[in-house]
């Protein structure tokens, strides 16, 4: 869960020189004073009435009217807003090897079936990493749901898969990441460089157990190893792969409830070109992320986030500001058999 405090500005009112009216067999409103209609008009990119085409004549009446009849034997709904998803994030991952327990969705191709249990999982894993030429090539794997499993990974499950080449597998919460041996000793890791970093496992011994949970942890994992999966060239195919997977799915228009994690003028440029773009649909709502922008930014953070603002347009809406997240439930215990929930807050501006 998180919040967020919204800036939003009061809504304006359309200009209206010409009215487009769009003709359906049936237009599912979600208004149960009007459940269904059979026209709608709009100008400026917004809805002016809905019901009949008959209905319509006070706005055609009035103003040139374009009726457009390309859905006349078709159903519309209003598209979907999803509110808190992380759409540059979610395609980045959702294209890579997938480790979820439940099926998932492939807007271009066959959906991924799931593996059920833990030696599947780990099977799975093996099978991804084996085809791999490069032995030093690292590899990155999402959706490894610890509930599900019953058990958090560590270096030595990991292990079962390769013990050469480097492996990251990134949990389905999206907080915690488990790594294994040839992980930690490719990127030179050592108990001593992340002792004051919170969430980063120890076994008995004192040395790196290779899980590394919540952000900061998280985040550690992310510096060290950036360059090797998160590669720019990608980033564009990976956007699009949500935006198809959210178009299937009838979502519209969907929140970044942490915009600036990863990089702030990686995220800046590619958002303004992806909702630029004829080749793209979906509508982004960024909520930039107090903590990196204090953090690149200091005392102009505030200022560098109300410049976002120029970046608008029509499918980029910059709208308010992240100051606090808390953690992701996990199935691992503490000493009294109650599962751990990590928090981290971010400071207000």
């Amino acid at each position: 869960m998180a919040s967020a405090v919204q800036l939003i500005d009061p809504p304006s009112t359309p200009k209206v020189s010409e009215v487009t009216v769009f003709v359906a067999k049936k237009i599912v409103t979600m208004d149960p004073a009007i459940p269904n209609a059979t026209a709608v008009a709009i100008a400026d990119g917004r809805i002016l009435s809905v019901g009949s085409l008959e209905d319509m004549k006070p706005w055609t009446d009035k103003y040139p009217t374009k009726i457009d009849r390309q859905f006349a034997n078709k159903v519309m709904y209003p598209g979907f807003i999803e509110p808190h998803a992380h759409p540059l994030l979610a395609g980045i991952l959702f294209n890579k090897p997938l480790l979820t327990s439940s099926p998932m969705p492939n807007p271009w191709g066959a959906p991924f079936p799931g593996v059920p249990t833990l030696p599947a999982a780990m099977a799975q894993l093996k099978k991804y990493s084996d085809p791999i030429k490069d032995p030093n090539e690292t590899l990155l794997t999402w959706g490894y749901d610890a509930v599900s499993m019953g058990k958090q990974p560590d270096r030595q499950l990991l292990d079962q898969a390769s013990t050469t080449r480097p492996i990251i597998v990134w949990d389905i919460s999206g907080h915690d990441m488990y790594v294994n041996s040839a992980f930690i000793k490719s990127y030179g890791i050592t108990p001593d460089q992340v002792k004051n970093i919170k969430g980063v496992g120890l076994d008995k011994d004192g040395q790196l157990n290779g899980q590394f949970l919540e952000i900061a942890a998280m985040q550690y994992i992310l510096k060290v190893a950036g360059k090797d999966i998160l590669k720019p060239h990608e980033i564009p195919n990976d956007f699009m792969y949500i935006n198809d997977l959210m178009q299937q799915a009838g979502i519209t228009t969907s929140g970044d409830l942490a915009f600036g994690t990863m990089n702030i003028d990686m995220e800046t440029k590619i958002s303004k070109a992806y909702t630029q773009s004829p080749n793209t649909a979906l509508r982004l709502v960024p909520v930039v992320y107090a903590e990196p922008f204090i953090q690149k930014y200091g005392d102009k953070a505030i200022a560098e986030a109300q410049n976002l603002k120029q970046q608008d347009n029509d499918r980029l809406i910059f709208q308010g500001v992240k100051f606090y997240s808390d953690g992701g439930l996990s199935s691992r215990d503490d000493a009294h058999g109650a599962p751990r929930l990590y928090q981290w807050h971010l400071r207000l501006f």
